[in-house]
């Protein structure tokens, strides 16, 4: 447990994930250089350096001077056994996640979105030509399906926008009136509620005209209609027209009693 935590904290200060990785390849290499850890690795040599300053300073990994470079290699054999230990797990993720992108790349397939994010975590920049080839076109396909499906769903909102937009339904205002209430005409559809926050001149929901019937004064499909949300039409263009036009959609579907007293549907 005490091993554990140390080689936590060490690694923190190391870098997290670079440490993690420097640290498996001193354990995998023994005995290496700032540029050879770096270049295994693909890693910038600021972050090797830094990485390997830590583990020095700490105490895990002892530096052997030579007339080239520097190299580093753990302090203690013990040491080694307890890293071994510590990065038991990593070390079997990595050569599972190394596994898989070969089946992948072998069988000519695209690695899922989850391996993907395996791959950049655990193996970074440390893969050969044919496994980042195998990688940049998993990222690729990924990135035409996201560009297709925004752009199937861009034409489905505008697409609705425009039927909204051309469109009518009949309401009663207040919305919760009984039968003093009036029966008004509003724009757009109702069952849109994403499409309706959409910006229009005028806004979706409001009330374009008033057909001056009062809810009392309907036939009762028509009521059920309107309540239900079903009573909706198409607008004509032009603002005269569509009162018109929906005034008359109201006047059509009004009880007998009030169709037969001859009720101007425009008042």
């Amino acid at each position: 447990m005490l091993a554990q935590t140390f080689f936590d904290r060490v690694v923190a200060e190391a870098g997290g994930r670079i440490g993690q990785r420097v640290l498996l390849d001193v354990l995998d290499h023994g005995l290496s250089s700032v540029e050879e850890i770096a270049s295994r690795n693909q890693l910038s040599r600021p972050d090797v350096e830094r990485a390997v300053s830590t583990f020095v300073g700490r105490g895990v990994f002892g530096k052997r001077e030579a007339e080239r470079a520097d190299r580093f290699a753990f302090l203690h054999p013990a040491l080694s056994a307890r890293a071994a230990a510590y990065c038991a797990l990593d070390r079997a993720k990595v050569a599972r996640i190394r596994r898989r992108l070969r089946q992948r790349m072998l069988a000519g397939q695209r690695l899922t979105t989850p391996e993907l994010v395996s791959v950049w975590r655990h193996l970074g920049r440390a893969i050969s030509p044919d496994e980042l080839a195998t990688c940049k076109r998993s990222i690729q396909r990924k990135v035409f399906n996201a560009s297709l499906t925004a752009l199937i769903v861009s034409a489905v909102v505008v697409v609705l926008f425009i039927e909204l937009r051309s469109s009518y339904s009949l309401g009663f205002e207040p919305p919760g009136g009984q039968g003093q209430a009036r029966v008004v005409v509003r724009m757009g559809r109702p069952g849109r509620p994403l499409v309706s926050l959409l910006p229009h001149d005028p806004p979706f929901g409001s009330v374009l005209a008033d057909t001056g019937f009062a809810r009392a004064g309907l036939a009762e499909d028509l009521r059920d209609r309107i309540e239900s949300e079903r009573a909706s039409g198409k607008l004509e263009r032009g603002p005269e027209r569509q009162v018109a036009r929906v005034a008359s959609h109201g006047a059509e579907r009004l009880a007998p009693r009030a169709a037969g007293d001859g009720v101007d549907p425009l008042g």
